[in-house]
């Protein structure tokens, strides 16, 4: 599990956990011990969440007598949140891009650091614009959700 912060080692299996559904299990107890995607409130579903899941659908899980928020994959087995990141990265490209070659626009972005012949990369999940010699950065898109 990844937050902007931290990663935390949730398990190591192989293809399998996937559809046997050991993955899943170990993510909502991570989830409820850790308190992250908590659902207050709500019941969680009790039939088949990891067949659900394969085909897109989401469902709330319980562990610890918590509810938390299950499997969060598309129906091609990604994650939703990499998937929306990918969505605004590409937005954040469109709209900025463009900017880039203005004169004076990266020296007002960023006036305190200067970005010499930038290349758009990641830095984390952070969209920016890299200086040529890999020393700068300007932060277009942050990672977090």
């Amino acid at each position: 599990m990844f937050s902007y912060h931290d990663a935390i080692a949730v398990m190591l299996g192989d293809h399998r956990s996937f559809d046997d559904g050991t993955l899943e299990a170990r993510v909502i107890a991570t989830r409820a011990a850790t308190g992250r995607l908590l659902l207050h409130g709500v019941t969680a579903y009790s039939g088949d969440r990891v067949k659900l899941a394969r085909h897109g659908l989401m469902t709330v899980a319980g562990a610890g007598g918590k509810s938390v928020m299950g499997a969060v994959i598309s129906t091609d087995g990604s994650s939703v949140w990499q998937a929306v990141l990918a969505d605004r990265a590409l937005h954040a490209l469109q709209t900025y891009d463009p900017l880039v070659d203005e004169p004076g626009w990266l020296s007002a972005a960023s006036p305190s650091v200067p970005i010499v012949d930038p290349a758009w990369g990641f830095h984390g999940n952070d969209l920016c614009l890299i200086s040529k010699e890999g020393q700068a950065a300007l932060r277009i898109l942050p990672g977090r959700w």
